[in-house]
């Protein structure tokens, strides 16, 4: 599962959005994007150009006639996406490609503790959520949603779910407009390779979803850590 997530580094983002898709944005570094607040994403339509524009997370489905409704997901299962009515128009017509550079887990320590760790790529490299939007209405703003896929490795001591990720060619093929078939689907739904990716604990600062500080991807030692993390699995029992 994805419930918050981070692009510190504007100018790294940025030149992604370049490279990927050839797009210019203005963009504020976030250390914490929590659900119901807006955060760029990238889409191309058969009605739409490709182009960034921003969206509020949390699913809401075109039929929905309130503005905020009691249930507004931020993550959509991809085994489930072309079956669900929520989800099924979406996916054909409206994918997107959410940037970030990392994510919060939380993890179960002794005592039942909850310990948070920011997961990323290795360098802190940007990347993209593959993800589903639905258009503006004259009571709301475009909403989206993160796929999730199964957790690799490294995320599966935390979740046995997991964002789906992806980079270059990928991120380009899932926001061009077309049909989306199961097997198609399926090979957007491998999950990111785990010798890719690092974890790290942090401050519980960040389950406040109003703290958007740096202080929210360092170490609880006080220590950023760059390079690949130990096994998770030592971190946490």
């Amino acid at each position: 599962m994805c419930g918050r997530f981070t692009y510190t580094d504007p100018d790294i983002v940025r030149a992604l959005l370049l490279d990927t898709f050839g797009l210019e944005a203005r963009m504020n570094a976030r250390f914490n994007v929590a659900p119901g607040q807006t955060h760029p994403i990238v889409s191309s339509t058969a009605n739409r150009a490709l182009g960034v524009f921003s969206a509020r997370w949390g699913f809401i489905p075109f039929w929905e006639k309130s503005e905020r409704p009691r249930v507004a997901p931020i993550n959509a299962r991809s085994e489930d996406v072309l079956s669900k009515p929520a989800f099924r128009q979406a996916i054909q017509r409206r994918r997107c490609a959410v940037p970030a550079d990392g994510f919060f887990e939380w993890g179960t320590l002794p005592l039942m503790v909850k310990q948070p760790f920011f997961l990323s790529r290795l360098e802190r490299r940007p990347f993209f959520f593959a993800g589903i939007y639905e258009e503006a209405t004259a009571s709301r703003p475009p909403t989206f949603a993160v796929m999730t896929t199964q957790a690799n490795a490294l995320i599966e001591p935390f979740y046995h779910r997991s964002p789906v990720i992806l980079t270059g060619e990928r991120a380009r093929g899932w926001v061009r407009a077309g049909e989306m078939t199961t097997d198609a689907l399926d090979g957007f739904r491998t999950p990111f390779p785990a010798e890719d990716m690092q974890a790290w604990p942090v401050s519980t600062i960040v389950n406040k979803p109003a703290a958007d500080i740096p202080e929210c991807i360092v170490r609880v030692d006080g220590k950023l850590r760059t390079e690949p993390a130990p096994p998770v699995q030592s971190e946490l029992f």
